[in-house]
């Protein structure tokens, strides 16, 4: 049984505590601010700024989770794919600013895409000062997989060994689980398949995020690169906190996005 109304949404999860979320405005980056680096096969040279291209850093959360957890996204407004997007985060840490250099999750942003971000600080920051996203760097990029996603749960979550008495794998008392497909519609094969799950909350700020080890892919086979041909789908499960959906402001809406080789 869902707990609340969510949105699923396609596009091309560490727990997160919610009390105490301080939401900071965009910040906008100018291509030509920005160091930019044109890569080619036996070839790397400096080049111009791209034109009229810029990055924006939106949809910006903080909170303490432990240390000091800042989540967002960024969008590629340029009319070319971009790859390798850093950005540095600044926040301030028992009275002093603390920066961390951290990298958009989506390796690849096709014109018009966002891909989401997650800076984890060691200690506990102070909510009430201001967070600073900066734009820091960014490449040119080769057109990028792309895949639609399809959400559903939150589940109950079987996890762990079975019982040694009953046979019965007990269910999580801490997580829940949303089961999910992916399709491939990029028009080629696509290999090496990493997915990344982002959670928005009603205002549209990144709340909830994960990646790579931290989501179940069943589709892959142990030892073997996961490959969908283009139209074939996969299935995986996430697991999410218990109540994560509950303490989120307005409707959830949650996002994929695929990192993948195109073969």
């Amino acid at each position: 049984m869902m707990y609340r109304t969510l949105i699923f949404a396609a596009a091309g999860i560490v727990f997160v505590g919610f009390a105490g979320i301080r939401i900071i405005p965009e910040r906008t980056a100018n291509a030509s601010d920005l160091p930019f680096r044109m890569i080619l096969p036996g070839v790397a040279s400096d080049a111009e700024a791209a034109p009229n291209a810029s990055l924006v850093a939106a949809h910006i959360a903080a909170t303490n989770d432990g240390g000091l957890v800042v989540t967002g996204d960024v969008t590629n407004y340029s009319a070319t794919p971009v790859t390798n997007v850093h950005v540095t985060v600044s926040a301030t840490i028992s009275g002093t600013t603390a920066t961390r250099d951290t990298t958009v999750l989506v390796e690849t942003l096709a014109p018009g895409a966002r891909g989401p971000f997650r800076a984890v600080f060691a200690l506990p920051g102070d909510l009430n000062a201001p967070v600073a996203v900066t734009l820091a760097s960014f490449e040119a990029g080769a057109s990028p997989p792309s895949a639609s996603f399809s959400f559903a749960g939150p589940y109950p979550f079987q996890i762990g060994p079975p019982d040694a008495k009953t046979g019965v794998i007990p269910y999580s008392t801490v997580l829940d689980q949303l089961q999910a497909q992916l399709t491939n519609t990029t028009g080629s094969v696509i290999g090496e398949i990493d997915i990344v799950v982002a959670i928005y909350d009603g205002p549209g700020n990144v709340v909830w995020l994960g990646s790579g080890a931290e989501l179940h892919v069943p589709f892959e086979q142990s030892g073997q690169p996961q490959v969908l041909a283009p139209g074939q789908s996969g299935s995986f499960f996430v697991g999410i906190p218990k109540g994560l959906l509950n303490g989120i402001t307005g409707h959830a809406t949650i996002v994929g996005f695929v990192n993948a080789t195109i073969q």
